[in-house]
């Protein structure tokens, strides 16, 4: 089955057989075409999504000229469950930068979960560190000084510390943006990294070939 990603990858990955079970038996997959908006930041309270296949966008502050990437998203990752555990307001948004299937685990199957064993709340809650520690790891990012190894890190982020190889549809503004330098230094850096052998870039694409050695620069080895 197509949802059976999410038992290798990401949080269901760490749950027991039944869990899985129970989980897929209550939600389905959804097909999104490339630059449609999956929630909104201000959206009302909702169920959470994982992406089984493609690349989400994750965004933050609305303003004028539109919502800001704040992260690039990979197969296995979660999203939607701070509207569980307040019932607030969407406080990140999701867009699908690819054709992207995702599997949508409706907000009243997470409370019927809930509602049958408290424990349930144990488990979503494990899905708010993973996206709390993520959100840690990107101001860790921005906090270090040297551009080079700071648009690495973020490269790495978005890739998978655990990657062995990955691919990142994006801009080089977008990625200036995640990284707080300028196009003129992404465009200078990503130049340097192709040299290495680290990643080959073409139009708004990044290939990441190398993520041993990209990772290492990141963290200054």
């Amino acid at each position: 089955m197509i949802v059976d990603v999410l038992r290798t990858k990401g949080w269901l990955s760490l749950q027991c057989a039944a869990v899985q079970d129970a989980i897929l038996s209550v939600g389905r997959a959804q097909t999104f075409e490339a630059g449609t908006t999956i929630f909104s930041v201000g959206d009302p309270a909702g169920g959470c999504y994982a992406i089984i296949e493609g690349q989400i966008a994750v965004t933050v502050s609305e303003n004028p000229s539109g919502p800001k990437i704040a992260h690039l998203a990979q197969p296995g990752t979660w999203y939607g469950e701070g509207a569980f555990m307040t019932r607030g307001t969407r406080i990140v948004g999701l867009e699908a930068v690819v054709p992207s299937i995702l599997f949508h685990l409706p907000l009243v199957a997470m409370d019927r979960l809930a509602a049958k064993d408290p424990e349930w709340i144990r488990r979503f809650a494990q899905m708010l560190m993973a996206n709390t520690g993520l959100a840690l790891q990107a101001v860790d990012d921005l906090l270090i000084k040297d551009p080079s190894r700071r648009v690495a890190a973020v490269l790495i982020r978005c890739i998978g510390w655990d990657a062995e190889h990955g691919s990142l549809n994006i801009s080089q503004a977008e990625l200036g943006h995640l990284s707080n330098v300028s196009r003129k230094v992404v465009n200078r850096l990503l130049g340097e990294y192709a040299q290495r052998g680290w990643l080959i870039t073409s139009y708004n694409r990044i290939e990441v070939t190398n993520v041993r050695a990209l990772a290492a620069h990141a963290q200054g080895k």
